[in-house]
């Protein structure tokens, strides 16, 4: 088998391979679609919400909007009472990075 039937193979074997977990990622979200939910008052009333950390600025300085949809719907969930504690999450291994600490400020 020559070097370029062999690199052919490769990327279509990974590219397969990429496809089925694509395939499989999406059914997994669809078959989850009852715990998901677009209105604040479809929320069930929980004793805590968890947000997952990410970072507040971009690489670029830009604002970062999967933080700020993030904070404005735990806003929204806490103001509307369907959770009375939140827990945040996210990277804290350096001491000039705190993603939690970050988020308890907003």
């Amino acid at each position: 088998m020559s070097r370029h039937q062999w690199l052919y193979k490769l990327i279509s074997i990974l590219f397969l391979i990429g496809l089925i977990a694509t395939i499989y990622a999406n059914l997994v979200v669809i078959s989850h679609k009852e715990f998901t939910h677009s209105n604040i008052a479809d929320l069930p009333k929980e004793n805590a919400c968890l947000v997952l950390g990410t970072s507040k600025i971009l690489s670029n300085g830009n604002l970062n909007l999967f933080y700020q949809y993030r904070m404005n719907a735990t806003v929204e969930a806490f103001t509307a009472g369907k959770c009375s504690k939140i827990v945040v999450s996210g990277d804290n291994r350096r001491n000039d990075y705190n993603e939690p600490e970050q988020m308890k400020q907003s």
